[in-house]
């Protein structure tokens, strides 16, 4: 019991030392460590360490030691102990004899990378030393772990008289070039990382303020179509109530592209017509075009679609359109155009204006990030740089070229999504055309009281049968009254600490045969993988005929 004691203190003495010899520390320190804590370890006087040296005249040298008196160096400096472990690369134990000025000592092989290249020396004057197993066995082990600290000296010991001589070449030859170069590229990394977490906070930002933004633009939206419904065709206030109505979806895209900005997903992607895209866009802006400016439409014959999230390509073009105008206050030329590219398998969106064009370096910044020529209050520097950055994500880029006084053309490449499609017909014409309202009962789950409302009259003017809920909790308890049938589960998703996710799970909609829409004001809140199929996803706001459109093809789908 005794010696398992022992041994049991000795290896627990040993692993204390060893965490003291740090690895990465200088050599001298690492050599000054090792003899130290080997004495320490075998509770000896003196301590040393021997690595071979072929420039010494016994082809070993003592480089580090310790003890408790000068003269005790010499006592290892004048025995073969150290040498003999070198030379039979094994433990070797000298007690009461052999060893000059000393009564017992003990020195152990060390290794680096497999070659014994020293050796670690213990000595004691005590008459009665001797060296127990347990000891040996702690000595071998100390200098295997001195191997390794030694080896990661050697190499930081290298690589720093590498560095010096390559820094005293530099100064002797008044050539700073390479030093100055990467002085400037770690500022301009640490400039960018530091713009990088900048942006981070301000699209973070921006996806708050819009998610609730997005609430208020949908009421006005809707409530404004209800009052223009209620009024004659003839009324005067008809055209004043549309530029509400537009104004409003106006700050509803640049609402989309501050959300853009701050998410890197790529949307929910669909089969789009580049060219029916780009005419609802110029559509939307039409209003805000200046009387001197002349619009051109082409799109080329049998043209290919590309599969993108819709809103978010239509925020590319708003920008860019937009751009053009800006740059011609005094009139101009703008023509938006579409075609194929074959030998890229791509379709090609062009908008092209005559405006005042852009200088060289200014070009070459105009993707940038809150980079703008534009007055305080007139530009925010972010609109290229989120058109960029929305192509990028859908597999394309954004070209751009100008010259001052000569106009710009911006070109967005899109991978082509397939083989031409004939065009549907848009779903304004189906509602306009006054089709068969559908029928079914829909729960609507909206923790915002205005929206659900509006949302509800929408639904109920259309002919379907609408059960409320302002939250997950009322929800449930609506859906497991007696009797309740319901066929469609439209839920907002952002509802305070239950999900409308959450709430699809809880309520077993897919099990029951309930067909499910949620509805979000950021996009970024895309489906997990795997519900995509099964989840209709629509954007906030949305207006009748995008709520309506959205209901029926989910009612008309195969159920869950």
């Amino acid at each position: 019991m005794r010696a398992l004691r022992e041994r049991q203190e000795l290896l627990e003495r040993l692993l204390r030392i060893q965490r003291s010899i740090s690895h990465g520390a200088p050599l001298q320190e690492v050599l000054e460590a090792i003899a130290g804590g080997a004495a320490q370890l075998l509770g000896d006087p003196v301590g040393a360490v021997r690595l071979v040296d072929a420039g010494a005249p016994d082809g070993t040298s003592i480089v580090s030691a310790g003890g408790v008196a000068d003269d005790l160096v010499g006592v290892v400096r004048r025995g073969r102990l150290g040498d003999q472990a070198i030379a039979e690369e094994r433990l070797v134990v000298v007690e009461h004899d052999g060893l000059p000025g000393a009564m017992a000592a003990m020195a152990a092989p060390v290794r680096e990378h497999g070659a014994v290249v020293g050796s670690i020396v213990v000595a004691s004057f005590d008459a009665e030393r001797t060296y127990s197993g347990s000891e040996q066995e702690a000595l071998l082990a100390f200098a295997e772990h001195a191997g390794l600290a030694l080896a990661d000296a050697r190499i930081i010991e290298r690589r720093e008289r590498m560095a010096e001589r390559r820094y005293r070449a530099m100064i002797e030859t008044t050539d700073i070039s390479d030093l100055a170069r990467a002085q400037a590229q770690t500022a301009e990394l640490e400039e960018r990382l530091q713009h990088a977490h900048v942006l981070e906070g301000i699209g973070r930002l921006a996806g708050q303020i819009a998610h609730d933004f997005n609430h208020v633009l949908g009421l006005v939206v809707n409530y404004t179509t209800f009052a223009r419904d209620a009024l004659p065709d003839d009324s005067p206030a008809q055209d004043d109530l549309a530029q509400v109505i537009s104004a409003a979806e106006h700050g509803a895209a640049l609402t989309g592209q501050l959300m853009a900005f701050g998410r890197t997903d790529p949307g929910l992607p669909e089969s789009v017509d580049v060219a029916e895209l780009a005419h609802a866009s110029l559509a939307l802006l039409r209003r805000t075009v200046p009387a001197g400016v002349t619009v051109h439409e082409r799109s080329e014959p049998g043209l290919g679609r590309v599969h993108a999230d819709p809103a978010q390509l239509r925020q590319v073009l708003l920008n860019l359109i937009a751009n053009a105008l800006d740059a011609m206050p005094d009139g101009g030329e703008l023509e938006i155009a579409a075609r194929n590219e074959d030998d890229d398998h791509c379709v090609v969106l062009t908008v092209r204006d005559t405006g005042s064009g852009m200088e060289s370096d200014v070009l070459a910044r105009a993707a940038e990030p809150m980079f703008t020529t534009k007055p305080l209050g007139s530009g925010t520097g972010f609109g290229l740089a989120i058109a960029s950055g929305i192509v990028q994500r859908a597999g394309g880029r954004l070209e751009l070229r100008s010259r001052a006084g000569e106009g710009t053309t911006a070109e967005v490449l899109l991978p082509m999504a397939g083989a031409p499609a004939a065009r549907d017909d848009p779903p304004a014409e189906w509602i306009a055309a006054g089709m068969r309202p559908h029928t079914g009962t829909i729960l609507l789950v909206e923790d915002d009281d205005a929206v659900r409302e509006v949302t509800r009259r929408i639904l109920v003017h259309h002919g379907y049968e609408v059960l409320e809920a302002a939250g997950a909790g009322e929800a449930l308890e609506v859906a497991g009254r007696p009797g309740a049938a319901i066929d469609l589960l439209l839920t907002d998703n952002a509802m305070g600490e239950v999900s409308g996710l959450e709430l699809v799970a809880r309520l077993d909609a897919h099990a029951r045969g309930i067909r499910v829409i949620v509805m979000s004001g950021y996009v970024a809140e895309s489906s997990p993988a795997g519900e995509g199929a099964s989840i209709a996803w629509l954007q906030k706001p949305f207006g009748a005929t995008s709520l309506i459109t959205a209901v029926r093809a989910s009612l008309s789908a195969p159920p869950p």
